[in-house]
């Protein structure tokens, strides 16, 4: 019988989570189809969220990367914010850090594919 992966939030020293996802049949870490959206929308329910699947959205931060910041901007300093599929915009991640070192918002940052963030989409 196949057991589900296993998810775990890892706190690093610099104040950066990761979602370590593990394939219990296996021991080998798995980042496709294994539940870490439906995962962190259960870990972080009031996260204001930024599917980057949402084809209007998508096409918004790719014209305006700054769009991420004037929203987080509006919400509390302490609140989490999450951008899932990350991968398909790399540039984010400007965004995300410059915010990172200017309020208390704590980000999750989702995604599969490490190649498509290396070589920038």
């Amino acid at each position: 019988m196949s057991q589900s992966p296993k998810l775990s939030l890892i706190k690093r020293n610099n104040g950066v989570f990761y979602v370590s996802i593990t394939d219990p049949n296996t021991g080998k870490r798995r980042f496709r189809s294994t539940g870490k959206t439906t995962w962190l929308r259960q870990q972080l329910g009031n996260a204001v969220w930024f599917d980057l699947l949402d084809q209007t959205l998508y096409l918004e931060l790719l014209r305006n990367p700054a769009v991420l910041s004037q929203r987080v901007a509006a919400v509390p300093g302490d609140t989490w914010v999450a951008v899932d599929e990350v991968q398909k915009l790399p540039g984010i991640l400007d965004e995300v850090q410059r915010l990172m070192g200017r309020g208390g918002w704590r980000f999750a940052l989702s995604g599969s594919s490490a190649r498509k963030l290396k070589r920038g989409g």
